[in-house]
This record gives C-alpha cells, structure tokens and sequence, in this order.
C-alpha cells in the first residue's frame, strides 16, 4: 500500500500544485528541460547523475508531501509538553 498509494497520491498532488503555481510550474520545467539535454548527451538513457540534477523538483515533492502527508492516519503524538519557536505543544497533542 505505502509504495503505490504514496506514489499515486504525490504525483496527483504534484501535477496539481504544478497547475497552480505558475512559478513553481516553471522553475520545474526548466530543471527538467536541463535533464532531458543532459540525458540526450548520454544517448537518451535517465541515469542516476540525470536524477541528482532534479534538486528543485525533489524540493517541491518534499515540500508537498510535508504539507499533505501522503498516508493519512499515521500521526506523531506528543509524549510531552514542549515549547518550540516560542509555540506551546501540549502532551497528547497530534
């Protein structure tokens, strides 16, 4: 379920924020079009430096997948009071 509900789901949210974010939508269109000439250099084949190019576009789907966790119901609970960055965190707090 992870590996192909979390793909679906993340790839679903990254073609939707790409729709609705010019800026986004652009800046990861040209870091790909970089890849794509970089992969006809090396005979058209997707190798692991082509993938290490996409820091941009990791960038977003990490960010997505932070602000809508793929997997819903897997949620951290708080084991004790904390204060962070000047916020109260209360024990039990999910």
């Amino acid at each position: 379920m992870a590996s192909h509900d979390t793909t679906a789901i993340l790839l679903t949210l990254f073609v939707r924020h790409l729709s609705r974010d010019p800026e986004v939508s652009s800046k990861v269109i040209e870091e790909q079009n970089e890849v794509l000439k970089a992969m006809k250099e090396n005979g058209g084949k997707l190798t692991w430096s082509e993938i290490q190019m996409m820091k941009y576009t990791w960038r977003v789907a990490q960010e997505l997948m932070r602000v809508n966790p793929p997997m819903l119901g897997s949620f951290r609970l708080v084991t004790k009071d904390i204060t962070f960055d000047g916020y109260h965190i209360p024990k039990g707090w999910q």
